[in-house]
């Protein structure tokens, strides 16, 4: 069952659903992404952890990886972040 806070996001470019999760008057991604482009890795090197774990991005590759409509958040989302 999902509280009010909670909600899913669908990635159509590779299929993937995401949980999301509202914090205040921000919505970000509760899971680690898994979004394979070039400059991402899995885990360990292991792509049997990327369910799990998702994948590592160099900084080029974050640019990419992020699904339409989102992106890396700025200091001062962060900081409002802590705020809640």
């Amino acid at each position: 069952m999902l509280s009010d806070n909670q909600g899913f996001l669908f990635d159509d470019r590779d299929g993937e659903v995401y949980g999301t999760v509202q914090i205040g008057g921000q919505e970000w991604m509760a899971e680690n992404l898994r979004f394979c482009c070039e400059g991402s890795v899995p885990c360990n090197g292991a792509e049997s952890l990327v369910s799990t774990y998702g994948r590592l991005y160099s900084k080029a590759a974050l640019k990419k990886a992020a699904p339409e409509g989102w992106h890396l958040p700025s200091m001062l989302e962060w900081e409002e972040l802590l705020l809640h």
